[in-house]
């Protein structure tokens, strides 16, 4: 109910400051006048602009204006159990015909659901999984002029869709489950060799002191003729409201670069303690992150 009860706030002009934000709310959110481009009264924020991730500055950015600091940036990505594939001779899948082969074997020796899915129209990530499966096909969800393309059944977008009924409906080999979390433990049954998810959930499946299978877990690139994926990121924005007022202001800022900016020690915490993604380029070079990634991913 995030997104309608910000409305609301928003609409009834309910003193809001500083809100959560990302690619799924900052168009329509921006474009009504509720929230306000950090460049226009910090022009410091610039400097920022060089150190992020472009798929998570993209996310950011509202015709041409940067609206905020991502804590946390991530991908979609194709996780599987290698040991599972090499017990059965299954090199890693390349295209989504290699994943309902490989599913398809496996279902013959034995496995009823080779596929764990999230299927959950609620969630944002439900539909992000579909996207970062066409872009994996090289295919795009709208045209230049952004009129749609998924319904087109020449289009890579409807060929995944139909794909995803297949495994589901004709082959059956999915296990639906509603939430990530639950997508954990599933995985860590044995009883399932392949996933979509969040990257950040590949450390938490490969957690030890957790999980009873960790370590057998692995990322591939996305599968399809591109192995694109999606990107995108999360960020905290200032409201007009905080905009207009000078100590609001002031204090909204030194919040969104304190969880965004500086040294980045919320996204490095994050990323050190829960393995969750980040767009901050020179966390890649820290070493407290290198070790503790270590210790989930090659």
């Amino acid at each position: 109910d995030y997104h309608d009860t910000m409305v609301l706030r928003l609409r009834g002009n309910t003193q809001t400051d500083v809100i959560y934000c990302g690619q799924d709310w900052l168009p329509s959110w921006a474009s009504a006048g509720w929230l306000v481009p950090l460049e226009e009264y910090f022009p410091e924020v610039a400097k920022y602009k060089d150190r992020t991730a472009n798929y998570a500055l993209s996310d950011m950015t509202y015709q041409d204006e940067l609206y905020g600091l991502s804590y946390y940036a991530d991908i979609i990505s194709f996780i599987y159990n290698k040991e599972i594939l090499d017990e059965h001779g299954i090199p890693v899948p390349e295209t989504w015909d290699d994943v309902l082969n490989a599913s398809l074997k496996l279902k013959e020796a034995g496995m009823e659901k080779p596929i764990v899915y999230e299927y959950n129209q609620e969630l944002p990530n439900f539909y992000d999984a579909f996207v970062a499966q066409v872009y994996g096909r090289g295919g795009e969800m709208f045209d230049e002029n952004l009129e749609p393309l998924f319904n087109d059944p020449q289009s890579e977008a409807f060929k995944q869709l139909q794909w995803l009924q297949d495994v589901f409906s004709k082959h059956q080999i999915v296990q639906p489950e509603t939430h990530e979390s639950k997508i954990i433990p599933a995985m860590n049954t044995g009883k399932h060799a392949f996933t979509i998810v969040f990257n950040y959930v590949l450390a938490a499946m490969n957690n030890a002191a957790e999980q009873p299978l960790a370590g057998q877990f692995d990322l591939a690139l996305m599968p399809g003729a591109a192995h694109s994926t999606l990107g995108f990121a999360k960020f905290y924005a200032m409201t007009a409201q905080a905009a207009a007022d000078d100590a609001r202001r002031e204090a909204a800022w030194k919040f969104i670069e304190y969880m965004g900016g500086g040294d980045y020690q919320i996204a490095k915490r994050w990323a050190v303690e829960k393995g969750l993604g980040f767009a901050q380029l020179p966390l890649f070079d820290d070493p407290d992150v290198q070790a503790a990634w270590s210790s989930w991913i090659d």
